[in-house]
């Protein structure tokens, strides 16, 4: 259970996603060459698929889900430049460190706001 009381606004985050949506929702708009407002819904939806792309990234990398196939990774290429790698498998993913919670709920937070106003302008767009 998450304690909701000790988790603090972290706002150099809240500016960094926000900067982030907001370049990536621009660069939406230079790639269509357009400025219309189905030009602005298209490039939220597609801000809003990174941004849900990203978070769940975060949780399927928190469960180690890749830890084999990176680890055989930096074992080959490791082998190739003639280093060797100084712990196996059980200790790479034992000793590797999870993603905060607190840092996984807030990417999903800031993912459904996006869904939200996404979903939004699609209603004003078809509305019309």
């Amino acid at each position: 259970m998450i304690n909701y009381k000790n988790i603090k606004l972290n706002y150099k985050k809240i500016v960094f996603f926000s900067l982030t949506a907001l370049i990536l929702v621009f660069l939406g708009l230079l790639f269509q060459n357009s400025f219309t407002f189905l030009a602005w819904v298209n490039s939220f939806t597609l801000t809003t698929i990174i941004f849900v792309a990203y978070s769940w990234f975060q949780i399927v990398i928190n469960h180690g889900l890749f830890d084999t196939i990176i680890y055989g990774v930096k074992s080959f290429w490791g082998s190739v430049l003639n280093r060797k790698i100084k712990e196996d498998l059980y200790e790479y993913r034992t000793n590797k460190e999870k993603i905060p919670k607190s840092t996984i709920l807030f990417s999903w937070s800031f993912t459904m706001i996006l869904v939200l106003i996404t979903i939004i302008l699609y209603i004003i767009y078809y509305a019309k």
